[in-house]
């Protein structure tokens, strides 16, 4: 997209700073479980009290608690019970679907027409599977609860319905009772009386009706039934279509049409479905929680109205599970937490919202659980800066600074505005460019590899982060791997703000790399031609081939300061050649992947063949499954020189990296971007936020990728250079570090020493070409290159069309 942006300087503090809005902002407060409770799911509400279900002595409980915790009562499930589903009617009484599971017969071994004896069949190596005329079916019952725990009625399911896997349902404002399976809905009265049945099997007998008609084909199943706000019952149904040759996925709620028995109305839903869908109330059909915020949603209209603000509020939305919003406004939500082994419970509070649960079971489940209460802070007393970040994908990482900054900042709070929202990829950067061309500029931008970036600098959308980091005295630039600070600078000013990356390179033996550490294209046919009986790279296409060379170096066709591009250049029209010498595609024969024939390829030098190469000569041992002398490698942890070298390789290697003009073909993918605007409304609090990316507590966090401090980069060194270990109580356990090769193998590797180490560390401290993916520029390459492999131009031709399209491309974003 073509755009331009005047008076863009750099960071200043403007002259008046919007204020975060209070609206949809909660504040949590943990409510207490009864002693001993463990594994909690919450079964409902009357409005009034809780109902959870949870073990307590070794036996699944029904628990009726006081929205501060109190325990009012306790029931136990008799034994072989199990809770599969609850709801509540409309008068606030609990309801839950009970399996009754018979006990076990005796199992003698035998092999009948039903089972078989792995003992006997195997020889003697195996177990027992339990013969099928040894398992007994389950029973059905729903049970109805009143709030002190005791039972009211218990009805049986129907024999016809017993056996289905009934997994959720709901009261009607008639007493019946709607239940669903994964393909079908069950109408049963007070009585325990099977009305009717609607199921995508077709007319039946014992009440069955089928499904609409009118129903697109296509695969599906039900995944939920809700009470509506206005009484009706709705079936949400997940339905893949096919659409030519792609599969759309659909979720429709279908209402069901009590007078005819029969589904009615269908209503696709309008909003994300990234979300996880819940029980309504009197004011919206049904709920919406994602990580972002919690939202009402009507049916009938396709309206969503925010409830809750999750990321504003500093709450993970993505840990809510389930939720229940009361009569009060108050919000009751089951959270996981993943890093606790301890149950608790907890609500939340907005004014003028009132609850009817409609149905379905609302599932909490595991000892990393708590049920939480957020009560809606209107304190205009409590007024913070705003600070905004636009992002196409909002990742766990970012998610969890952002809500650990809003809940601990007294001073700022930041807005998040997706522009994927609704799964829309596709229109994301047009609609942020079109953002920008207006004005309408955030304080940071979580960038991605696809993003116009260079023509963003060019323009001077960024500010420099060099100039934020000089006037704070907590960060010291030197503290920080100077070579990562390097790539992501233009014209010595710093743009974004990498914490963590990755390395992608190619690793090669060294015994073959002749001395080398990087090689330009001229090198690598040397290398190819030198062996012709051994095959060069494994699985690689000509397309897979050309995408690794533009990840790996494109910055040497493209100079990202000037534009200048580079691509009519012998050097690249020897990558053309190159990669027209792996096949066109890859089959499936037999489980085994092999190369096809390429029709105008070079064949067999870079294709794998049953014996192992083109010319049958043998093949070192390599990791199982890649016959070939070097690997494509992904690197983010220190370790990784030892697997490469003990279990894969099984000798000492280099990282050479893909072959590239400038023989320098190891790139840095980026954990994250980001970037502070020159127009940016509130920089001092986009820096605020920022910086905490860089700061020891999330520089030490990172795992799986290196982190760019050199405190945190030498402490993940070190590490490498001990064995893993686990604490038992307060003693630390270590054990023998190990490579798994595949499913049964597996290879001691013990631990780095200092040649490792020197050799990881050189390797970090010499990448300094970030990876760019720039999906239009690469779909230019690719097309172009595709009329070369086709045989429709020669590679000279086709350097000559890309070189001139891409360096229009580049010219007209700068």
């Amino acid at each position: 997209m073509v755009f331009s942006l005047s008076a863009c300087g750099s960071a200043k503090k403007q002259e008046s700073i919007p204020l975060a809005s209070n609206e949809n902002i909660y504040t949590e407060e943990e409510i207490p479980l009864p002693e001993g409770v463990s594994n909690v799911s919450l079964l409902g509400s009357d409005g009034e009290n809780i109902f959870i279900s949870g073990s307590s002595g070794g036996a699944e409980s029904v628990f009726t608690l006081g929205t501060d915790g109190s325990l009012i009562s306790e029931k136990k499930l008799p034994e072989g019970r199990y809770i599969r589903a609850s709801a509540t009617d409309t008068e606030g009484y609990l309801w839950t679907a009970e399996a009754v599971s018979p006990p076990p017969e005796p199992d003698d071994g035998a092999q009948t027409d039903q089972g078989m004896n792995f003992n006997e069949e195997f020889g003697g190596q195996g177990f027992v599977i339990d013969s099928l005329s040894s398992v007994g079916q389950e029973e059905l019952h729903f049970v109805k609860y009143d709030k002190n725990g005791e039972v009211i009625s218990e009805i049986p399911v129907p024999e016809t319905t017993a056996n289905e896997n009934i997994n959720s349902f709901t009261l009607g404002t008639n007493g019946n009772i709607y239940a669903v399976s994964e393909n079908s809905v069950y109408v049963i009265d007070a009585a325990g009386k099977l009305l009717y049945k609607i199921s995508e099997e077709g007319e039946g007998t014992d009440g069955d009706t089928a499904f609409n008609t009118g129903a697109a084909a296509g695969i599906s199943g039900i995944s939920g039934i809700y009470r509506l706000k206005n009484g009706e019952i709705a079936v949400l149904e997940n339905r893949m279509e096919m659409d030519g040759d792609v599969f759309t996925n659909k979720n429709i709620f279908n209402l069901i049409d009590t007078e005819n028995q029969k589904y009615g109305d269908s209503y696709e839903l309008a909003a994300d479905f990234n979300t996880s869908i819940q029980v309504g109330n009197s004011e919206y059909d049904v709920l919406f929680s994602d990580s972002s915020s919690l939202k009402g949603y009507d049916l009938k209209t396709g309206t969503e109205t925010v409830i809750t603000d999750w990321l504003q509020s500093g709450i993970d939305g993505g840990t809510v599970q389930s939720s229940l919003v009361f009569p009060d406004g108050r919000i009751l939500g089951v959270l996981s937490d993943y890093n606790s082994s301890f149950m608790s419970m907890g609500g939340m509070t907005r004014v003028s919202v009132s609850m009817s649960p409609g149905g379905g079971r609302l599932r909490g489940g595991g000892s990393g659980t708590k049920l939480m209460m957020f009560t809606e802070s209107g304190d205009a007393s409590a007024e913070k800066e705003l600070v905004t970040i636009a992002v196409f994908y909002l990742d766990d990482a970012l998610k969890n600074a952002v809500v650990n900054f809003n809940k601990t900042s007294n001073k700022y709070r930041i807005e998040v505005k997706s522009y994927s929202e609704g799964g829309d990829y596709q229109n994301a950067e047009s609609k942020l460019n079109n953002d920008i061309i207006s004005g309408n500029i955030p304080d940071i931008l979580a960038l991605n590899g696809s993003m116009l970036t260079d023509s963003y600098i060019a323009k001077g959308i960024f500010a420099d982060i060099k100039e934020f980091i000089n006037k704070d005295d907590g960060i010291n630039e030197e503290d920080y791997l100077q070579n990562i600070f390097d790539a992501y600078s233009s014209g010595g000013k710093l743009y974004s703000i990498v914490p963590g990356f990755t390395i992608c390179t190619v690793a090669v033996r060294q015994s073959d790399a002749d001395g080398k550490t990087g090689w330009d294209m001229n090198e690598f046919i040397k290398f190819t031609d030198e062996n012709p009986e051994e095959n060069i790279f494994s699985n690689m296409t000509k397309n897979s081939f050309m995408t690794y060379a533009l990840d790996f170096s494109s910055g040497s066709y493209i100079n990202r300061e000037t534009g200048e591009c580079s691509f009519n250049t012998d050097d690249f029209i020897s990558l053309l050649n190159i990669a027209n010498g792996f096949p066109q595609e890859l089959e499936n024969s037999g489980g085994m992947v092999f190369f096809s024939s390429a029709e105008g390829g070079g064949g067999g030098r870079f294709s794998v063949s049953a014996e192992g190469g083109p010319g049958g000569g043998a093949v070192r041992p390599q990791r199982k499954g890649l016959d070939a002398l070097l690997s494509s490698e992904y690197i983010g942890r220190f370790i990784t020189v030892r697997e490469l070298e003990k279990a894969v390789f099984a000798e000492p290697v280099t990282f050479i990296g893909f072959p590239s003009a400038n023989g320098s073909g190891s790139s840095i993918s980026a954990d994250m971007e980001l970037s502070i605007t020159s127009k940016a409304k509130n920089p001092d609090g986009a820096w605020e936020f920022c910086k905490y990316f860089l700061s020891d507590e999330y520089q030490d966090s990172l795992e799986y990728s290196f982190p760019v401090k050199l405190s945190a980069l030498e402490k993940q060194m070190k590490e490498a250079m001990e064995n893993p270990y686990y604490m038992d109580g307060g003693e630390k356990i270590e054990y023998e570090n190990t490579y798994r090769m595949d499913m049964t193998t597996e290879i001691e590797i013990g631990v780095n020493d200092e040649a490792d180490s020197e050799k990881m560390m050189n390797l970090i401290k010499s990448v300094s070409e970030p990876i760019r993916n720039d999906t239009t520029l690469t779909n230019i390459i690719m097309e172009e290159a595709d009329a070369f492999f086709n045989g429709q131009k020669t590679a000279g031709e086709a350097a000559e069309i890309i070189q001139n399209r891409v360096s229009t491309y580049v010219s007209e974003n700068r």
